[in-house]
This record gives C-alpha cells, structure tokens and sequence, in this order.
C-alpha cells in the first residue's frame, strides 16, 4: 500500500480531482469549475496501454502554451492510421501513416495549406451521379471556386456558373458546352492575334454548325465553306480572279505574249468532261503593243471548232492606246460587233457541255516579223455543273 502510495503525483491528483468534480457534476446535475492545472503538470502525459472515453474527450489548450505549440500531437510508428473517427463503427474520417486524410461526409469551413499541392481520389465505389468534388456555396455574390498565382485570381467560377479564365485554355479531350458561347478579345491583345484559332489535324471538318443535329454551316480541311440556307453579305464579298466557282460569275485570266517572230499559241481556259459553262465573254487587255514589220499582227480567240469564235483583232487593235469606241477604256478589246466572235456576239451566251478548251493564236502574216507585244486575256463564265 506504501508503495501504491508513493507512486501517486501530483499530476495523478489533478486528474483524479478533475475526474470525480465531474463525475459529480454529471450525477447531480452540479457545474464544477476546475482551475487549470499548475504549469509543472502541463507535461505530455504518456498511455502505454490505450486508452478509451466513453463520455467524450476535450481538448483545451491553455493560452500558456507557445504559438508553436500543437494542442494534440499524435506521433505513431506503427503501419496503420495515425488517426482514426469511427461513426458507429464506421470509419469517417482517417489520417493515414503517410499524412494523407480520407474523408467520408462533408467537410465544413476548412481551409489547406498543402505545399504539395491536393489531389482528390474518388473511390471506383462511389455511385454514377455522385461528383468527385462538390462545392456548395450559400453566400450571394460569392465564387464557388477561385485558383490564384502568387495571389493574383487567373480562374473563377461565379455563383451562377460563370467561368472566369485569365490564361489559354488548353483542351486534350473534347468541350461539350450547353448554352451559349461569346468569345471576347481584351485590347491588350496584338493586332495580328486572332481572337479565336480552330487549328485541326484530322480529315474532317474543322468547323460545323447545326441545327437539330442537322449540320447547316460547315469548314472542311481544305477550307471550302458550305451553307446550307442562304448567305448574305453585308459587306464586300472578295471573290478571286482565277479560281473557279460553281453558281456565281468567274473570271479566268491569262498571260499572253509573243514566243517567236511567227507569234505563238496556247489555252486560255479548259472545260472539263462533265462541266457544263455558260460563257458571257471574252475579253483582252493588251499591256505591250505587238511591233511588226508591216503591221499586220493578228490575235484570234476560239476554240477547235472555230479559232475566232469569242475575238477577232487586227494589228491597229493590238495596242495599249486604241479604244474600241468613245468612251471605252484604252487596251480593252472584244467589246464591239467589229472585234466580238460569233459566239458571244450581239450579246448572248456561249455554252459548253463537256471536254473542250479555249486556245489563243498570235500571228503575223508578212515575213513573221513579231518583236514585241503581251497581252491579258479574260474569259467570263458561270459554271453550273
């Protein structure tokens, strides 16, 4: 008994007082006030053996204890969980041995402070509709998320569902938005940067728009652009010359000058085998006077069945300052009844169905004396297939 005696501190005392004051309190319904403990029993207190409360257990740190200080401070050397929180045997909350902590319900009001950053592992047991990560905020005008670099927001989510992006947003997989989009180009952005860049490296089309699921607008890989409904332009519709169109006007244009002293020939324009055009005119620009001894240059425009059938120009026609009548334009030419073919003359169309071209023709009938002279030749048509 002596011995049992001796053993007894003064820290076993306190504890043994505060023990039974509330022990006391809970059994009379009594509120007793325990001074906190004298500083030399304020000492880490060391349980061997385990330890279970039944009643529940509080921890309340004294303002005596340093900032540095931790309230409770668990150091487990064993394999399993520094800490476990049970709720009716099962495991609500745990702080694994490698510092990772695993949380089953809801956490409120928490703030981290991870160096390492944080990393959320939904488990393969979680059901279909239930999110990795829900944030739920009550507070009006708040942002249920918001990321920050060196203090500064680069990415938010407002309490609406507005998103909120500072930076380029680089997508590996594909978007699926909703509603509708508006993309905003700031001031500061340079003069030569697009505000929006589609840059694809499949074989299909780089853009599509649709209605109903019904492609209407669409961009393939080669650029082309087809539209379903009509296509109205409010401003200036820029159509290359040279590039052929299908359903509108193209203008077709090519070089020409002497090759040789006897002139020289070529192809204008080719129609292909199922190609059907409706040529409106031909027309030549000459650029360079074409010189000869004599004067006698010819320049004919046609085809197989007939070389002159679009032009027919005599020398005194094949200079930059001649005009075909008062008014016209210098250089021009196939414009009149003297110089027009007779398969656009007196206005109508010319129409070819099928394989055939368009070939020009310099000539010089007196000694082939050509020295000098170019020209550029048009051929205005509509193809319709």
């Amino acid at each position: 008994m002596q011995k049992l005696i001796d053993s007894i501190t003064k820290k076993d005392l306190y504890w043994a007082i505060a023990l039974i004051l509330g022990v006391l309190g809970t059994v009379f319904g009594m509120q007793f006030t325990v001074p906190p403990p004298p500083t030399d029993l304020l000492g880490a207190q060391g349980v061997t053996g385990g330890y279970t409360n039944l009643t529940g257990l509080q921890v309340a740190v004294p303002t005596v204890f340093t900032t540095a200080t931790p309230g409770v401070h668990i150091d487990s050397v064993g394999q399993g969980a520094a800490l476990l929180v049970d709720v009716n045997g099962t495991p609500a909350m745990i702080i694994d041995e490698s510092g990772d902590t695993i949380f089953a319900g809801t956490v409120t009001g928490c703030s981290i402070n991870e160096a390492s950053g944080l990393r959320i592992v939904q488990p393969t047991s979680a059901a279909t509709a239930t999110p990795g990560l829900a944030i739920n905020s009550l507070a009006a005008g708040a942002k249920l998320l918001e990321v920050s670099d060196s203090a500064t927001p680069v990415f938010s989510i407002l309490n609406g569902g507005a998103v909120v992006q500072v930076g380029a947003r680089t997508a590996t997989g594909g978007d699926t938005v909703n509603n509708w989009a508006k993309v905003a180009a700031p001031t500061a952005v340079a003069t030569a940067t697009p505000a929006m860049v589609i840059d694809s490296l499949a074989l299909g089309n780089i853009l599509e728009v649709r209605d109903a699921a019904t492609p209407v607008f669409t961009v393939n890989d080669g650029g082309a652009v087809v539209a379903a409904g009509s296509l109205s332009i409010a401003g200036v519709a820029d159509v290359a010359v040279g590039t052929e169109h299908i359903g509108t006007k193209t203008i077709w244009s090519t070089a020409i000058t002497y090759t040789a002293a006897a002139g020289g020939s070529g192809t204008v324009a080719t129609i292909g085998a199922s190609e059907v055009w409706i040529v409106h005119g031909v027309y030549v620009n000459v650029t360079t006077n074409f010189d000869a001894t004599g004067d006698d240059v010819t320049l004919v425009i046609g085809d197989g069945n007939d070389p002159n059938g679009f032009c027919d120009l005599a020398d005194a026609e094949l200079q930059t300052s001649d005009t075909e009548a008062t008014g016209f334009a210098a250089g021009w030419q196939c414009q009149v009844a003297a110089t027009i073919g007779p398969y656009t003359d007196e206005g109508q169309n010319f129409i070819y169905d099928g394989t055939d071209t368009i070939d020009w023709l310099l000539d010089e009938s007196s000694g082939e004396s050509i020295t000098a002279g170019a020209a550029t030749i048009y051929v205005v048509y509509t193809r319709i297939q």
